[in-house]
């Protein structure tokens, strides 16, 4: 059956216990290699004025570069893949958003609030940043940008699914669509977040279409998707060999979008089953809180002690999984740092 045939969705059809097992292990498997990336990135820094100061012009920027497309894109696809095997209940859009506040926002405030307060104290500067603390709620801070982009996606998405909006496939595209037009120039836009969401909500709308639609069954649609990203990886590559970083690191992009979106359906259909990756997977909420904490700790560490820079890279990366993992460990026993720090009930 072709996509244009595809039928109006209002629920996923029924599946085994088998396969439900089996997209469950995929998806943190998935999880696992975005939490790598993500961590590697962090580790390295994101320019020439942080994290390891690795030089623009170094083979090892180069690789962040080209892993750019794909990094935060994964979370957000996986975002909108996992919404669609639970997806809002006609009629329950107020307890749908309340479920999101404390699993989103609670943590949001939590550990944001943690970080700003570590962070200027250890560099001294915490009593002339404390008049500015209420920005950090309000406006896109450090990595947790992601989650105040996330609140506003689940908040229109329950718009959208309450008008019926997502039932059908055309409906879905129009508005990553738009979602993606408006990206362009509102992408520095940081109140709430703004920016953000429109940058990651075509690739939540791509992962919750994978499933809504079962496209990652479709062999004529998966063998056009992986010619699309092959070319798209091409002229990637090509513009991080001979571009400035600066250009190549926009984010709202057409090569972006197939990239992000297309490359995550064709790692969901063809993700190796893998026991370190699914378990750091299920660790991926707690790693991308608290991973900075760690990683920030380790690279502190090692630089005084003018360790190589393959040991930091190394270490900074098993302290940014590791740590987290002990910590979400720590932090379950107990209901109140469970409820506050990871929007558990």
């Amino acid at each position: 059956m072709s996509l244009a045939a595809a039928p109006a969705v209002e629920s996923p059809a029924p599946r085994s216990v088998g396969q439900s097992a089996v997209r469950s292990r995929q998806v943190q498997v998935m999880r696992g290699i975005a939490c790598l990336l993500l961590v590697f990135f962090h580790v390295v820094g994101g320019g020439a004025s942080d994290g390891l100061r690795v030089s623009d012009d170094t083979v090892l920027r180069k690789v962040m570069d080209l892993l750019l497309y794909i990094r935060m894109p994964i979370f957000g696809f996986l975002s909108g893949y996992v919404y669609a095997l639970k997806p809002m209940r006609q009629g329950q859009a107020a307890p749908f958003l309340k479920g999101k506040a404390r699993r989103l926002v609670l943590p949001l405030v939590a550990v944001s609030t943690l970080f700003f307060l570590v962070w200027n104290g250890w560099y001294g500067s915490l009593g002339a940043a404390l008049p500015d603390m209420w920005r950090i709620y309000l406006f896109s801070y450090e990595i947790y940008w992601f989650l105040q982009a996330m609140v506003l996606i689940f908040v229109l998405v329950a718009m959208l699914e309450s008008l019926g909006a997502l039932s059908r496939w055309q409906g879905v595209a129009l508005a990553a669509a738009v979602a993606f037009i408006a990206g362009h120039p509102l992408e520095t836009t940081t109140f709430l977040s703004l920016g953000g969401a429109l940058y990651l909500l075509p690739y939540f709308l791509a992962g919750l279409a994978t499933f809504r639609f079962n496209l990652a069954s479709r062999p004529a649609l998966l063998t056009g998707v992986a010619a699309f990203v092959s070319i798209a990886l091409v002229i990637h590559g090509w513009r991080v060999a001979h571009l400035p970083h600066e250009v190549v690191a926009a984010r709202v992009t057409v090569l972006s979008l197939i990239i992000g979106a297309g490359g995550s359906l064709l790692l969901l259909r063809s993700v190796p089953d893998n026991v370190f990756l699914a378990r750091i997977g299920s660790a991926s909420f707690a790693i991308f809180l608290f991973h900075i904490f760690f990683v920030v700790a380790a690279r502190t560490a090692l630089g005084k002690l003018g360790a190589p820079l393959a040991m930091q890279i190394t270490a900074g990366l098993a302290a940014g999984l590791a740590g987290p993992m002990l910590l979400e460990a720590v932090l379950m026993r107990w209901a109140g740092t469970r409820r506050v720090f990871l929007g558990l009930r």
